[in-house]
């Protein structure tokens, strides 16, 4: 076999392999989306509840990537040059504002949780929205649309230069991994009353539970996510006809999955707040700076980046450990009597 034709088998195993995994992330999307479809029409889709800009960034994070790949997936068949232009097109606009809306996220909840701290925000926003404007400059500059004959179809020409291969993931993947550790670090500062306000009322038995329910587990995975998409970008093992790697495109799918749960549980504690009895306990711990002298600090659009993770009611046959110290009631000590009688 000659060079030429070993290239060639090579650029198609690689083309299918990629449609494969487009197929694959776009499956995976569109099955999170059929879970969440009730908790989402519940609470973004009525009118009842308002729309804020977390009801905003929830819906271009959740249909941004979906419809991206279902564009990248429709390649597989013969489009006219005009057909292919758009598609690609398309798929770049969609993938920049989806790294855009990670980017939003990250800003309006360090904004919302430090009590509008525009300095820190500004920081966050910065370091966080360097993947939007490296891949829509990358995209725009070196990476045209090419409608090739079948079996190729419509693809990409990726122009970048090596250099520029090799700078990007370090720019894009090391600005984002330092923008979710300053968001990790603003959650714990900002919610450190809050635990201490849950410890005293026992409504969690540990640190970890408080931190996982204030979202320090989301941005802890996703910027797994990062560092392991950087690890994948660096090789340049990308697939033929696409500017980035396998693993890219899953961490970026579960990446969307994690922030659109975490907006939904933001908004489903927002919505208990606002519709509970004044008779009944809640289990919302307002953080410090949000609520002061009965006047709101944040604007209503930012005011549910600011709740913590919904917090289940607790079972009432659930004791913690401190609960079996307690002395016993006074019917409790009539039964003790009986028993011992007998």
């Amino acid at each position: 076999m000659s060079s030429y034709q070993a290239g060639i088998v090579l650029n198609m195993s690689s083309l299918i392999t990629g449609i494969q995994v487009c197929g694959a992330v776009m499956s995976l999307l569109a099955y999170d989306w059929i879970l969440c479809l009730d908790q989402e029409m519940s609470l973004i889709w009525r009118k009842r509840n308002g729309f804020t800009w977390a009801s905003l960034v929830y819906v271009l994070n959740r249909y941004c990537l979906l419809v991206m790949h279902a564009l990248s997936v429709m390649t597989i068949f013969p489009m006219t040059t005009l057909s292919c232009d758009i598609n690609v097109w398309c798929q770049h606009i969609l993938y920049a504002l989806s790294q855009l809306l990670f980017c939003s996220f990250s800003t309006m909840r360090v904004l919302a949780l430090s009590g509008m701290n525009r300095p820190l925000a500004s920081v966050t926003f910065v370091l966080s929205i360097m993947p939007a404007v490296v891949s829509l400059t990358q995209n725009a500059k070196w990476v045209p649309p090419k409608n090739q004959p079948e079996p190729y179809n419509c693809g990409v020409n990726d122009l970048t230069p090596e250099r520029l291969n090799i700078m990007f993931p370090f720019l894009v993947r090391g600005s984002n991994i330092i923008a979710e550790c300053l968001v990790l670090v603003v959650t714990w500062r900002y919610t450190y009353t809050t635990r201490r306000i849950v410890r005293d009322a026992r409504i969690g038995p540990s640190l970890t539970s408080v931190m996982f329910y204030n979202g320090s587990l989301y941005f802890l995975v996703i910027a797994s996510f990062d560092a392991v998409h950087f690890g994948f970008d660096s090789t340049h093992r990308k697939e033929f006809g696409s500017t980035t790697t396998s693993a890219g495109l899953f961490a970026d799918a579960l990446s969307s999955i994690l922030i659109s749960r975490f907006i939904l549980n933001l908004r489903q504690v927002h919505y208990d707040a606002a519709h509970q009895s004044d008779a009944s306990v809640s289990l919302v711990i307002h953080f410090t700076g949000q609520v002061q002298s009965g006047i709101r600090l944040l604007p209503r659009s930012l005011a549910s980046f600011a709740q913590p993770v919904h917090v289940d009611n607790p079972d009432p046959d659930m004791k913690w450990e401190s609960d079996r110290h307690e002395e016993p009631s006074q019917h409790e000590r009539a039964e003790q009597r009986q028993a011992w009688s007998r």
